[in-house]
């Protein structure tokens, strides 16, 4: 026979439960650009020294596969409304989605509760955007938000975070930490 201040608490914690929103895996939501580089997103070090799958999956939770080469790894973590491209460059007959190869190239989100380190929230308007990031460009229908210097490509130059706009409203970002380089 359960006690009644027992039977209370059990009850009191299953109410708490179902009334609580989920807790996100994800610390934060929140994307960190520092010195034109991604420091941050969401916790994950996205240029950290492991940025891969296995430490991806402690910061989202579980992910599923999308698609697995030797060359690239599409991870999606759902329930944070992240996508990652895994890339590795270096490692032939690896998998890029094993933890020892793959390393964060793409990171994509697109889910309510992800901002900027500077304000601008999925949501938001077109005129928050411009107003945040004055240096913004649009390039082929997408604002790139912070971009930089590069000697890879011919243009000399390398978005590092963007930001999708529909109807003028913020519907994601891109992020581009190129861990696996380019």
């Amino acid at each position: 026979m359960i006690r009644r201040p027992l039977f209370a608490a059990i009850l009191a914690a299953a109410l708490a439960a179902l009334l609580l929103p989920a807790v996100s895996t994800a610390s934060d939501h929140l994307i960190v650009v520092k010195h034109r580089k991604i420091r941050s997103f969401g916790g994950f070090a996205a240029q950290g020294a492991m940025p891969n799958t296995t430490n991806a999956e402690a910061v989202f939770g579980p992910g599923v596969i999308l698609a697995n080469t030797d060359t690239t790894c599409f991870v999606s973590y759902d329930p944070e409304g992240v996508t990652i491209t895994f890339a590795d460059f270096g490692n032939p007959g690896t998998p890029a989605c094993d933890p020892s190869a793959g390393r964060a190239q793409i990171i994509v989100a697109s889910k309510h509760g992800w901002r900027t380190n500077r304000g601008l929230a999925v949501g938001d308007t077109l005129k928050r955007l411009k107003k945040l990031y004055r240096e913004k460009k649009l390039r082929h229908g997408i604002w790139e938000l912070v971009g930089r210097r590069s000697s890879i490509g011919p243009s000399g130059h390398q978005a590092v975070l963007e930001g999708f706009v529909a109807h003028g409203h913020v519907t994601g970002f891109a992020a581009f930490p190129r861990s696996a380089g380019d």
